[in-house]
């Protein structure tokens, strides 16, 4: 383990006690370690989540209370154990890894799901379908008791503006842009659901994992040179250094090229100026959504660019048709961050087709 994540694991077991705690009030904060979209603030057995619209707190987009009586401060108040709707795939593994399947009235894209326990709950009727060709069946989510709705909170208000008796709760877990930043919400999930001690937990041994997989950059090395982004319709689009692939990549002991260039969203870029780049770089990477396995000419939607080195001989894709890497990878980052290691060649390979990570032909 690297010794900055022995550091981490001591400040997050000393997390839960509050010995590194903020005061708000008469509120103790219980602080994240990486997450910095939400904060949980507790008053004896009451809890109060804060959820964020930006990394730096800049915009507060919901105060909850949770608990069995409303705390008076204004904070919307969510009961003990609600009946959940849940509208984006990517809030269902926290969900199923704290054991609160049982309070899921209704998901939005089953048919999108991987894990078992949400398609049996399904399949039983315990768990209804609230997709529509319009977004949201507003009929089905009414009908099927759900007293809290989880949904991503941009770009919706005009659908969900007014739901009767429903408490509408956004997550934003997809802002965050360090790999653990997004595994620590199971510890938003926790307090909400009434199961904090199992979310630390489960927490705690995310973070093991990931300082145990991940490689960093070494000094005094030359680290395999990585470009990651994917081409719509003759444009393409790069993360940026401050972002999830980045933080990956960089843990995987690569050197992405975009490292130097912020943003608050992924990079537009011609053809061009991203051949340029990969004339420079060892490693091309993309994430498809296909479901067969692809050849290095087809991860790439221009012929030349396909027949560079780090296309040609370097490269490797996620594909969301075959894993859940917008679902129950975020729970897993060490298993992303060691089958990246693995192809960028700065870690071992394990036996087996990978979970996550593939090369063309896998």
């Amino acid at each position: 383990m690297k010794p900055w994540f022995a550091l981490l694991l001591a400040a997050q077991a000393c997390a839960p006690s509050g010995g590194d705690s903020a005061t708000h009030g008469d509120w103790l904060e219980r602080p994240n370690t990486h997450a910095r979209c939400f904060q949980v603030l507790e008053r004896g057995a009451s809890r109060r989540l804060i959820i964020y619209g930006a990394p730096d707190r800049s915009d507060t987009l919901a105060v909850l209370s949770v608990g069995r009586e409303p705390d008076g401060g204004g904070a919307v108040h969510v009961p003990d154990e609600a009946a959940l709707a849940v509208m984006s795939t990517t809030h269902l593994p926290f969900i199923t890894a704290l054991g609160r399947v049982g309070q899921l009235a209704g998901a939005a894209h089953i048919d999108r799901q991987r894990d078992s326990v949400i398609l049996r709950a399904a399949a039983d009727g315990r768990i209804v379908e609230l997709a529509s060709a319009d977004g949201l069946d507003r009929e089905r989510l009414l009908s099927s008791g759900a007293q809290v709705i989880l949904d991503y909170p941009f770009g919706r208000s005009r659908v969900r503006s007014s739901l009767p008796g429903i408490v509408q709760v956004p997550v934003t877990e997809y802002l965050e842009k360090h790999p653990l930043g997004r595994a620590e919400w199971i510890r938003f999930f926790g307090a909400l659901l009434g199961a904090e001690r199992t979310a630390d937990s489960l927490f705690l041994a995310v973070v093991n994992r990931y300082g145990d997989a991940a490689v960093g950059l070494e000094p005094g090395k030359d680290p395999p040179k990585v470009l990651f982004g994917s081409a719509w319709q003759g444009q393409w689009h790069l993360p940026p250094g401050n972002s999830y692939m980045a933080q990956l990549i960089g843990d995987a002991g690569g050197a992405y090229l975009m490292a130097d260039r912020h943003a608050k969203g992924n990079i537009a870029m011609d053809t061009e100026a991203v051949a340029g780049l990969l004339l420079k770089a060892d490693r091309f990477g993309t994430i498809i959504a296909n479901g067969r396995p692809l050849s290095s000419k087809e991860l790439c939607p221009d012929e030349r660019l396909a027949l560079l080195p780090a296309v040609a001989s370097g490269s490797f894709y996620l594909d969301s048709e075959r894993s859940d890497i917008f679902g129950a990878a975020l729970l897993e980052p060490d298993v992303l961050v060691a089958e990246l290691a693995c192809v960028l060649g700065t870690g071992p390979c394990t036996q087996g087709r990978p979970t996550y990570v593939l090369r063309p032909g896998q």
